[in-house]
């Protein structure tokens, strides 16, 4: 994808940039819907940061805004391994990650409970990156991928993107950890 790009990316496996991989959790914070709660995005720093402190990653927390210099965001997702972020339009920078040549590039989209959609899922697997959902639509299924994730839409009585929520940080960052385990 970037390999016609003018701008300042970084074109080496993101899975030994500085040696070692590359984890962004790219905020919604400051978003006026689809976030999560501020307890939840701070412990979700917190543990990613603890990644970090681990010399498993090194971590990056970003949050783009229309007003941002577009190259400055494909040139820090292009350095990016693993990309964990809340379901919204932020996503679409996953476009700009450099897949590894391990084929280990992952996507967490953290969705909402009660809604499924897959529109990221379908732009990772067209660039070879793996994708999982974390949320969705089946209360006894809390991570899943594309083809597993069953029902496409939103459930009766959930009003989309209009709140902030929560999530069980610890098992994401196990979840992330195991990965950055499983890379070379």
């Amino acid at each position: 994808m970037l390999a016609n790009y003018r701008g300042p990316v970084s074109l080496k496996d993101p899975s030994h940039a500085n040696g070692k991989p590359v984890v962004t959790y790219l905020s919604r914070q400051e978003a006026n819907h689809r976030k999560l709660n501020p307890d939840t995005h701070e412990e979700l720093i917190m543990a990613l940061k603890a990644l970090e402190q681990e010399g498993l990653a090194e971590v990056n927390v970003e949050e783009f805004a229309d007003a941002d210099d577009k190259d400055d965001q494909v040139a820090k997702l292009s350095r990016t391994t693993i990309l964990v972020g809340v379901h919204g339009n932020g996503l679409t920078n996953l476009i700009w990650m450099t897949p590894d040549t391990y084929g280990r590039s992952a996507v967490y989209e953290i969705q909402q409970p009660g809604m499924f959609t897959d529109d990221y899922a379908i732009l990772s697997k067209a660039l070879g990156i793996e994708h999982w959902i974390i949320g969705g639509r089946d209360e006894n299924l809390e991570y899943c991928q594309r083809s597993t994730c069953g029902i496409y839409g939103t459930s009766e009585g959930i009003d989309p993107g209009h709140w902030s929520f929560t999530l069980r940080v610890p098992e994401l960052v196990k979840r992330v950890r195991n990965h950055l385990m499983s890379l070379p």
